[in-house]
């Protein structure tokens, strides 16, 4: 295996990479929390509307979430997204669902985590 694909493994376990954060964001930290801040109201909503969607729907908002949790770097959730994108035809696809819900859950308290950290570093 090579190094990078070791590296995307580890960040896949992780709810959160700030490594990644920080490099989509040219270390601006304003920016880091401000789009932190968006993840978190944007993936509630998204979350909450997939419940409640036909599974075409909730595809393409499906298809929202996972390319907001790439751009954070919450890749362990962009994969769960990715798994019920491929379960939507099928008749468990709720069960995808409830793993995207649990890996949001974990993505938001690491989200909210680095939140705090950011908060205690000063503005350039």
């Amino acid at each position: 295996m090579h190094l990078r694909d070791k590296a995307q493994v580890l960040a896949e376990r992780q709810p959160l990479d700030p490594v990644h954060l920080a490099a989509q964001t040219g270390g601006d930290l304003p920016l880091q929390r401000d789009l932190l801040k968006l993840f978190v109201a944007q993936s509630a909503e998204l979350m909450a509307a997939m419940r409640i969607a036909d599974p075409p729907v909730a595809g393409d908002l499906a298809h929202k979430l996972g390319g907001s949790a790439r751009a954070i770097g919450a890749f362990e959730l962009a994969g769960a997204v990715v798994k019920l994108e491929g379960a939507l035809g099928r008749d468990d696809w709720q069960t995808a669902l409830e793993s995207v819900a649990a890996a949001l859950g974990r993505a938001r308290r690491a989200v909210e985590a680095h939140l705090g950290e950011l908060s205690s570093q000063p503005a350039p």
